[in-house]
């Protein structure tokens, strides 16, 4: 990104009113420009393709569009945004505190996941932006409470299996 260049924003949220949040919260701030609102995940490669986009703010349950209401596949879609746009930054707002889903969007490349319950991460939207634009990484409390509990439950889960597997399984005898 440029130094005295906007950050550009793109949103994909179904809701109307929660996309009217996000630009009046992001307008607030000079170095952003909001340059695609979007409601259906189909619309979503064609806009980032017309639209310079640096920061993508992403709604885990959206449709594919208007005619198909089942949700769009977020979680394959974010590692084919990554290839495709590597210097774009996802920041997912969802309304899921789910350990193994925040786990998931982080791994498939996200640079951030806020929780929608979350007041003063949703009031400071801007800054937040401004930090995943920066290559920064963004977690609403609640979602990172979440995400090192998953951490240390994988760490625990292979370090109890290491244990388990030297305790319970002999070693080979060797052969003479």
């Amino acid at each position: 990104m440029q130094p005295n260049r906007k950050i550009n924003v793109a949103i994909l949220d179904d809701h109307q009113s929660i996309v009217d949040g996000y630009v009046h919260r992001l307008s607030q701030s000079p170095l952003i420009e909001v340059v695609a609102t979007l409601n259906f995940g189909d619309q979503l490669e064609p806009a980032l393709a017309k639209f310079p986009t640096d920061v993508l703010l992403l709604d885990i349950s959206v449709p594919v569009s208007a005619e198909n209401s089942n949700d769009y596949p977020i979680l394959y879609v974010i590692p084919k945004l990554m290839q495709l746009y590597p210097h774009m930054n996802i920041l997912v707002i969802s309304m899921f505190a789910e350990r193994g889903l925040i786990r998931g969007i982080m791994d498939a490349g996200a640079n951030g996941y806020i929780l929608k319950d979350d007041r003063s991460t949703l009031v400071d939207l801007a800054n937040v932006v401004l930090t995943i634009a920066g290559g920064g990484i963004h977690l609403s409390q609640k979602a990172h409470q979440l995400f090192l509990s998953d951490q240390l439950n994988r760490t625990e889960t292979r370090s109890a299996f290491v244990s388990w597997k030297r305790s319970h399984c002999a070693r080979p005898s060797r052969m003479r």
